[in-house]
C-alpha cells in the first residue's frame, strides 16, 4: 500500500527507518503539539464485531486475503463495508498493521474512509462507509458565503468543540456533506486533498465573494487542527459545517 502526498506523513522516532517503526503503533501522521488529527478518532476495537453491527451473510466482495461484506451499525442503522481478513492469511502482522495506520491517515474527498477496526483471535475487520457508484464531479462549485462565515466562527471554539466536530465530519453519511465536498474538490487544484493558504485565497476570489478576510492567516491557523499547515478534508468539513 503505497501513499501519496505534498507533506510528510511520517513522524520519526529513534525505532524507525524513513519513517516506518517496527509496528503501527510507531507510525503517526506529523502534528503539532496540542493538535489532533483525524486518526486520533478512528476506534480499535477488540472483541467480536456482530456485537455492534448486522452483517449481511452474502459476500460482496472476495479477495486472496478477505472478504466484503455489508453491514448495519445496531445503534446508529449507519450502512458501512466491511473487510474481514483472517490474519493466518497475513505473512507479516506488523506490516499489516503499519498499512492500516496509514489507512487512519488518509484524508482526501475522493479516497474510502477507514472508520473503525474490530480483532479477534483469529480475524482482523476493517469498517469502510459503504461505497456508492459515482464519480467525482468536475464541476466549479464556489465558496458561498454562509461557509465563509462558518470558517471565521470556528476559530473561536475551545479544543473540546473543535475536536466535536471533526468527529461529527468523519462520520457524516456522503449524501449530507455533497455540498461541501464539491466545494474542497473545486478549491484543490492539484487534488492532493489539501488547502493551501494561495487555494483558499483563489476560491475566494472564484465565489465573487468581495473581501478576502484580513485575518485569513489566523482563521487557516485555527482550523487546521492538526498543525500541519494546511486545511485537510476533514478539517474543512469540520469547520464549514452549519
Amino acid at each position: 500500500m503505497g501513499l501519496c502526498g505534498s507533506k510528510n506523513p511520517f513522524k520519526k522516532t529513534p525505532d524507525t527507518k524513513d519513517g516506518l517503526g517496527s509496528s503501527g503503533s510507531t507510525l503517526q501522521k506529523e502534528v503539532a503539539e496540542g493538535g489532533f488529527g483525524r486518526a486520533n478518532f478512528i476506534l480499535d476495537n477488540t472483541g467480536s464485531l456482530l456485537e455492534y453491527y448486522d452483517v449481511d451473510t452474502k459476500k460482496i466482495g472476495q479477495g486472496s486475503y478477505g472478504s466484503v461484506t455489508k453491514a448495519v451499525n445496531k445503534s446508529t442503522r449507519a450502512v458501512r463495508a466491511v473487510k474481514t481478513i483472517s490474519k493466518s492469511h497475513v505473512k507479516n502482522i506488523d506490516r499489516f498493521k503499519q498499512e492500516i495506520a496509514i489507512m487512519k491517515m488518509l484524508d482526501h474527498p475522493n479516497i474510502i474512509k477507514l472508520f473503525e477496526t474490530f480483532e479477534d483471535h483469529p480475524e482482523q475487520a476493517l469498517n469502510h462507509p459503504w461505497v456508492k457508484n459515482h464519480a467525482p464531479g468536475a464541476e466549479n462549485t464556489p465558496l458561498e458565503g454562509a461557509q465563509m462565515n462558518n470558517l471565521k466562527s470556528f476559530r473561536s471554539l475551545n479544543k473540546l468543540k473543535k475536536a466535536a466536530l471533526n468527529i461529527i465530519a468523519q462520520q457524516m453519511p456522503d449524501e449530507e456533506i455533497e455540498q461541501l465536498k464539491k466545494v474542497f474538490t473545486s478549491m484543490d487544484k492539484n487534488g492532493d486533498g489539501q488547502l493551501t493558504i494561495q487555494e483558499v485565497v483563489e476560491g475566494i476570489q472564484n465565489s465573487g465573494l468581495k473581501d478576502i478576510p484580513d485575518d485569513l492567516m489566523d482563521i487557516m491557523k485555527q482550523v487546521d487542527s492538526d498543525g500541519s499547515g494546511v486545511i485537510d478534508y476533514t478539517e474543512f468539513l469540520a469547520a464549514t459545517l452549519d
